[in-house]
């Protein structure tokens, strides 16, 4: 930003200038009146050209509702309306001008926002917005690089040829353009105009500097003392000063030998030892020290490194405290284009700008428990900008603490407090001052502070409140020996001596006071996260405690040092350490009788339940308890006897609520697990029904589509007798069933579903209702899949008028709408249109749900698959990448939406060549698949059938085949055997089948195949048409000529009733039909039909497409046989070089038409260039195919004549060699081809 403002001022300025020196006699030499013309351009024409373009593209949407665009403030409000808050927010400048309606008052700035960005402009015509985008950049790129106020010829009309081009592009007369472009002189009233223009600009380009000048120094002036320490026990603590000593003269020290360099001292110990109070006291003491020598210069912060969470929110408080520019840290924050990881890098940077101006400094790096991923984030200790300060870091990884060097030390606390504090402590939180006893207590306990103080204050309590003076240390120790817990429980978690010292302290504070006990049960059936104190509260009620006031009880807890009270956004909350939190379970759940844990989950939900009902907050902070206090019972065997007795406390609604909210964040194997209990407390029949729905969306959202379908069917009765056969909620049911069987491939029930919501909807809601508009929506994906696609698109496009009537254009139903018609166009191959309503999905849906939501990797895929149909590989590609990585972010790696576009990306790999890396993603959709689906479903079968065409193209045919029987088997399982996936099965196999020289299998399973579809789709549909192109290839095999043909001319006649007549699928045909009539030595025929697919394939898919070069390269293999030599390596040299322009250098492609142009040269007898082509075709061979295979041997003797002609006889001797090793290995009903034909039939 900074920059631009500089460069439009020096551009402003340069132009002041050169009219004060030109003004002395008025004469201006051609280059800079060149400037002065396109200044001109840019401040009149364009700005004026741009009021015609907003009002036109306003007009166009908006003329029926809204009215014209009439200059007047209601014109004005209709737009500011139709702007989002966020956009309100971020352009209220150019609003606040923009709402009074006078397009005579707008700049620049404001008609590009109108046309490009506003809320009410969305889905622009391509056309539109890329050409008045260009203008924005000309304008820019005029303004930003040309600072010396003059413009060569060439590049004035370069320039104007650019504005001209985009003018007419949008419909604009470029005639203000021309005029200018002819001038000579510059009237002297336009310079003036033209002068006043651009000392406004600069004046308000540099007042704007100005402002920026201001609030940089202010921001650079404010540096802040501060000290932010870790959070300190409401119970009382004492200072450990033998420890704190010691490690404050070791940083000084440290200092001492590093003073321009980072220093970092480690802090160890095990869970409870007291870290985190130690470097509290040691910051404090720093921060005092450091206050006295540089009292403004000086800060001590603590970077909390429990999760990452809270270390980046820690790290967002350090760039507040140090003044950083708060719009870079909130931007930084929410960006939805970062990791945590980056969130963390970009605000170290921000705040190394600002921590040079501070002469001492801590950084304290807080209980981290994986020390390799925090470091990464650590300063560089060799930074000169870091080098002012020190590292303070606690950990309890002790294993990963680096090896000690001469700016390192460490300091370990895993021994205790030392004897002095400990005595101090315990006398301190005690009352109680007998050091003889102390320190035997003090020994039990292994020094360990945290064991001391809970020690400390159980027997102060029990002295007050039990009113028993005598109870003193003596007894602490009797009673601690009695509840000494096992020690194989404790040997396996890692702290042992920790771990038994807070067990006994835990187990005798429960004893004792039933509000420790009941919270202790409570804690240790949750998560390891903040609990709200009213939750506690409510459980307290629910056990009908008489617990006093939440002052009271909150007082209680506070003094008990096996927590933190810490204050949260809703109030207390109740934080406990997660070794404490494992001793606590240990302690209660492992001890606690099925009945006692079953009363304390009764207690748990009738808790949360109430909590969520205050409203005191959001049902985030619940979700991980409910988790976890669901498995805590599941720890157990299941309900004991009794078990309407044990849950008849708890209302079923309360369960069902519970389930309802985890259902709502995502957890839906815990939600089924809550809805699942409440249905077996429910008693009435409709709210059964009821819950039985809510577990049949669970299965559906689970991908359990077969139980799904079972819940709903039981519910369905239900419904129907108590609403009616017509009422809303039933409809919403068969509107569900239709979901659940379209999923499960029954299209036919799933359409009599369908219309039967339908049906009903229209009677109850009338017809331009939105749910009216699902149900069209929802029937016309059905017919697509019926292959009924005039039909389909019908219901689409009603959909569609339905929501541009009740909806926004921007909702995200319209998206869906138009998502759909994309796949219908792209279904009748339209693929312009499938493009344009596919990219209005994607922008409705980027713009509402951001751009990394799975919808948005919907878009993209769906995109992808329509570029990869176009020829555009690498655009598919690039677009498969980003929808594979956004649903990696969001989803688990193994659900079928990753597993769906992983495997299309492999699909446009094995397109563009690289077959290794094509298997490796259909290999990874596979497991991906399975994991979701099971080993029988649909899905996993279609994957396996991808798996095998790589592996077939690969050269394993084995695997292929063994892959593609695997496939059928399943498929045949699922659906059935007349179905139309187990046809596409068997034409795959049949593929294979052909390709090991199978024939007659071959043609038994495409007959089968066609038998299936005709019965199926009918004898007239494209899908039976391929089929019997496949089908008339294996008889062109068996030599069967007439019969090839006749099957390619009843493909033919399916095609030329069912398709455009430019459709791809004739000119595949006609190449085919080309083959044909090659192979039975009607050259020219076969030339007229490779020519027929080349015209339709050059129209529709453009000249670079790697299907225009298999016409090219089928056209020269027929010139070759006709003899036209000339020509034939005219035509394999177009193909060859479309090849390598769209495709990989070793495709298969590639390779075939670097040897099929080798032949031409050699029967040319140009040998050098035809060893060059063999060469290449050689290499990719070997690397795709593998060294054995029938193509290799083929290249090697071809490459051996080569040299043999050019007399290179040693190589010509070594190739042939090769070629005679391979043949001798191949199948002897396999042949080595004399030429090679790209293949147009793929499994």
């Amino acid at each position: 930003m900074r920059c631009l403002v500089d460069a439009l001022i020096l551009s402003a300025n340069s132009v002041s200038l050169l009219f004060m020196e030109a003004a002395k006699d008025m004469e201006f030499n051609s280059e800079q009146l060149n400037y002065f013309k396109i200044c001109y351009i840019v401040t009149d024409v364009l700005t004026e050209a741009l009021r015609v373009t907003f009002k036109r593209e306003w007009d166009r949407r908006y003329k029926a509702t809204f009215g014209e665009w009439k200059d007047d403030p209601k014109s004005g409000r209709d737009l500011w309306k139709g702007e989002s808050p966020q956009k309100r927010l971020k352009y209220a400048d150019e609003l606040s001008t923009m709402m009074n309606g006078n397009r005579c008052e707008w700049n620049c700035s404001m008609l590009f926002y109108g046309i490009l960005h506003s809320d009410s402009m969305q889905c622009l015509s391509p056309a539109v917005r890329s050409n008045v985008n260009k203008l924005k950049v000309f304008r820019n790129e005029f303004f930003v690089h040309k600072t010396h106020g003059v413009l060569s010829d060439k590049d004035f009309n370069r320039v104007i040829a650019k504005f001209s081009a985009a003018f007419r592009a949008l419909g604009l007369s470029t005639l203000p353009i021309q005029e200018i472009q002819v001038q000579r002189s510059f009237p002297c009233q336009e310079l003036k105009e033209v002068l006043k223009k651009v000392d406004l600009l600069s004046q308000e380009l540099q007042e704007k500097n100005l402002k920026l000048q201001v609030l940089e120094d202010q921001l650079n002036s404010l540096i802040p003392s501060f000290c932010y320490l870790p959070p300190r026990p409401a119970h009382e603590i004492v200072v450990r000063d033998f420890e704190v000593a010691e490690i404050i003269g070791s940083l000084k020290q440290l200092k001492s030998i590093n003073a321009n360099r980072l220093t970092h001292m480690y802090m160890s110990g095990p869970p409870g030892c007291g870290k985190s109070i130690v470097a509290g006291h040691i910051g404090e003491r720093f921060f005092n020290s450091a206050k006295e020598i540089s009292p403004n210069t000086a800060f001590v912060m603590t970077l909390s490194a429990e999760s990452p969470e809270k270390f980046l929110m820690s790290y967002v408080s350090f760039a507040r405290m140090v003044k950083c520019p708060e719009y870079a840290i909130t931007n930084t924050f929410l960006s939805k284009d970062l990791s945590i990881s980056e969130k963390i890098t970009t605000l170290m940077s921000l705040i190394s700008t600002k921590i040079t101006h501070y002469s001492s400094w801590l950084l304290i790096v807080d209980n981290i428990t994986s020390m390799s991923h925090v470091e990464v984030h650590f300063p560089d200790p060799g930074s000169e900008q870091w080098g002012r300060g020190q590292l303070l870091i606690t950990t309890q990884d002790t294993n990963c603490i680096p090896s000690l060097r001469y700016f390192t030390q460490h300091f370990s606390l895993s021994r205790g407090m030392s004897v002095s504090d400990a005595h101090l402590l315990l006398a301190k939180l005690s009352g109680i001052s007998d050091p003889k006893m102390e320190k035997k207590v003090a020994q039990v306990l292994d020094f360990n502070p945290l064991a001391l103080a809970s020690a400390a204050a159980y027997v102060r309590h029990v002295s007050e409140t039990k009113g028993d003076s005598n109870f003193g240390w003596n007894e602490l120790l009797k009673r601690l020996e009695l509840g000494q817990l096992n020690t194989t429980v404790t040997a396996s978690l890692g702290f042992q001596n920790e771990f038994a010292s807070l067990s006994r302290v835990i187990q005798l504070a429960m004893k004792d006071d039933k509000i420790i006990r009941h919270t202790v049960s409570l804690l240790a059936m949750c998560a390891p996260r903040p609990l709200n104190l009213d939750v506690v509260m409510n459980f307290l009620h629910s056990l009908n405690e008489e617990c006093g006031r939440k002052e009271d009880v909150e007082r209680r807890l506070g003094t008990c040092s096996l927590w933190l009270l810490v204050k949260g956004k809703n109030g207390i909350n109740i934080q406990v350490y997660r070794i404490i939190h494992d001793v606590l379970k240990t302690v209660t759940l492992k001890n606690f009788l099925e009945e006692e844990i079953w009363a304390v989950f009764c207690g748990a939900v009738r808790s949360f339940n109430q909590f969520i009902e205050d409203g005191a907050a959001s049902d985030d902070e619940v979700v991980p308890h409910l988790e976890t206090v669901m498995k805590a019972t599941e720890d157990r065997s299941w309900l004991p006897q009794g078990e309407t007795k044990v849950l008849s406390d708890v209302p079923s609604g309360f369960l069902t609520k519970l389930g309802e909210i985890c259902q709502s964040h995502g957890k839906l194997l815990l939600a089924k697990k809550y809805l699942h209990l409440a249905k077996e407390l429910i008693t009435d029949d409709f709210d059964r029904a009821n819950t039985t729905l809510l577990i049949a969306r669970i299965n559906a959202d689970l991908c359990e589509f077969s139980k799904a379908l079972s819940h709903y069917e039981d519910a369905l009765p239900t419904f129907l007798n108590k609403l009616g056969p017509e009422h809303l909620e039933v409809a919403a049911l068969y509107y569900s069933l239709g979901s659940v069987y379209h999923q499960l491939n029954g299209l036919s029930r799933a359409k009599e579903f369908f219309q039967q919501s339908l049906d009903i909807r229209l009677k109850k809601l009338g017809p331009n209702h939105v749910e009216v508009a699902r149900s069209y929506n929802n029937l016309g994906s059905v017919l697509c899949d019926l292959n009924d696609v005039e039909r389909a698109r019908d219901y689409f496009e009603q959909a569609l008028s339905i929501y541009l009537k009740e909806l926004s254009p921007t909702h995200l139903d319209v998206a869906t709408t138009y998502s759909n018609l994309g796949l219908v166009f792209r279904a009748q191959n339209d693929l312009e249109e499938a493009e344009e309503y596919l990219k209005r999905a994607f922008e409705i849906r980027s713009q509402n749900l951001g751009p990394n939501h799975i919808c948005v990797a919907t878009s993209l895929n769906d995109l992808g698959v329509v570029y990869c149909e176009q020829g555009k590989l690498r655009k598919g590609k690039e677009l498969y990448d980003r929808a594979v990585s956004i649903y990696q972010g969001e989803l688990d790696t193994n659900h079928h939406y990753v597993a769906t576009a992983t495997s299309n990306l492999g699909s446009v790999l094995n397109s563009m060549g690289d077959l290794q890396k094509a298997k490796e993603h259909y290999e990874r959709a596979l497991e991906g698949f399975f994991k979701s689906w099971g080993p029988d479903h649909v899905s996993f079968a279609k994957s396996l059938c991808a798996v095998a065409k790589v592996s077939c193209e690969m050269g394993d045919l084995s695997q292929a085949k063994s892959l593609y029987e695997e496939s059928l088997n399943i498929l045949q399982k699922t659906v059935g055997p007349e179905n139309a996936y187990v046809a596409n099965a068997i034409s795959s196999l049949a593929f294979v089948l052909r390709e090991i020289g199978e024939f007659e299998k071959a043609k038994e399973h495409y007959e089968r195949a066609l038998h299936i579809l005709s019965q199926k789709r009918g004898s007239g549909h494209v899908e039976v048409a391929s089929i019997r192109t496949s089908l008339g290839l294996v008889l062109l095999d068996l030599g069967d000529l007439q019969g090839a043909e006749m099957q390619y001319e009843l493909a033919l006649e399916i095609y030329e009733k069912t398709l455009d007549p430019e459709h791809p699928g004739i000119a595949n045909l006609y190449n085919n039909m080309g083959v044909l009539f090659r192979t039975s030595g009607n050259f020219l025929k076969s030339k007229k039909f490779h020519e027929k697919a080349l015209i339709i394939r050059r129209k529709r898919l453009g000249e670079k497409n790697v299907w225009v070069a298999t016409c090219y390269n089928d056209l020269g293999l027929v010139h070759h046989e006709l003899g036209d030599l000339a020509q034939a390596k005219l035509h394999h040299e177009k193909a060859l070089s479309i090849y390598l322009e769209t495709l990989r250098p070793d495709h298969l492609y590639v390779a075939h038409s670097s040897s099929n142009l080798g032949a031409v040269q050699g029967k040319l007898a140009e040998w050098k260039k035809a060893k060059e082509n063999y060469e290449r075709a050689l290499i990719s061979y070997r690397k795709t195919l593998g060294p054995k295979h029938e193509f290799v041997a083929k290249c090697c003797s071809d490459l051996a004549c080569a040299h043999e002609k050019l007399e290179d006889y040693r190589q010509a001797k070594y190739y042939f060699e090769e070629a005679l090793i391979i043949g001798k290995n191949l199948l002897a009903t396999k042949h080595v081809p004399e030429h090679v034909h790209t293949k147009e039939e793929f499994p």
